[in-house]
């Protein structure tokens, strides 16, 4: 993980990635995500996000009456939490963890979002840790929401971006895609589900929060506040299709019965 404490450091801005005057791809990629989230939440509820971030989404859901916790792998994340949260106005308990140890007690969330994490680890081992302490510390019927980065997206990404990519291209190749830096890893949506399964939860649902925007980032960029008011409720719409491989982020909404 040191790696990706160093790239959250020193390299990329999480807080500006989602944050006030994110622009309009990410713009939808946060409202979708609330919009999803807000189906499983009410007031009152114990709600954890690990690997939260810089709490936006922490933020959102203390804004609806939840009790928040969240946490995070990143020293100077759990500060920005903690920084948010006064400007909010809201409370938050931000505290520094692992995803594969939580310092939380058995059974004590309605609903967990497991965050960052999924798309940070590398090996199935990690992954099915990580799942497996935030189904321990949510209730029993309650919901475990997981982000992942959807492998097949990240593929046609490279194709995009370096034409080279293409020349002597094997289908392993999306089979082995790894951010060459390790700081991300990119998920197969029925072998990830596979997984979810294998750690005892109920999946609800799997679910898009980008769909195809960042392939038209350009046009989406452009869009009026009406127009992208529209390109959101179509998002949340096509849904019902199964587009979730060709989103950049994605959710496995999951029961702990």
């Amino acid at each position: 993980m040191s790696k990706v404490i160093e790239y959250y450091n020193n390299f990329f801005n999480e807080n500006r990635r989602l944050g006030d005057g994110c622009d309009n791809r990410h713009l939808t990629e946060k409202i979708v995500k609330q919009q999803i989230i807000k189906k499983y939440i009410k007031k009152g509820d114990k709600v954890l996000e690990v690997g939260a971030g810089t709490g936006i989404h922490s933020i959102f859901m203390a804004q609806c009456g939840c009790i928040v916790s969240a946490c995070d792998i990143v020293p100077n994340h759990v500060e920005l939490i903690k920084e948010n949260a006064v400007k909010f106005n809201v409370q938050i308990d931000a505290t520094v963890q692992d995803a594969l140890a939580l310092n939380y007690e058995d059974d004590k969330f309605d609903v967990v979002l497991l965050a960052g994490p999924i798309y940070h680890f590398h090996s199935l081992e990690d992954k099915m840790q990580a799942i497996k302490e935030a189904k321990r510390v949510c209730k029993k019927g309650g919901v475990v929401i997981i982000d992942f980065l959807p492998r097949l997206h990240s593929f046609i990404q490279q194709i995009l971006r370096f034409p080279e990519f293409i020349k002597n291209l094997d289908y392993d190749d999306i089979k082995n895609l790894n951010c060459k830096d390790k700081i991300f890893s990119f998920d197969n949506k029925n072998e990830l589900c596979d997984l979810v399964v294998e750690c005892g939860l109920e999946i609800l649902n799997v679910i898009s929060t980008d769909s195809i925007t960042r392939f038209i980032s350009d046009r989406i960029n452009d869009l009026s506040k009406e127009e992208l008011d529209n390109w959101i409720e179509l998002v949340l719409k096509i849904n019902e299709y199964n587009v979730v491989d060709l989103g950049e982020h994605a959710l496995i909404i999951s029961n702990n019965g």
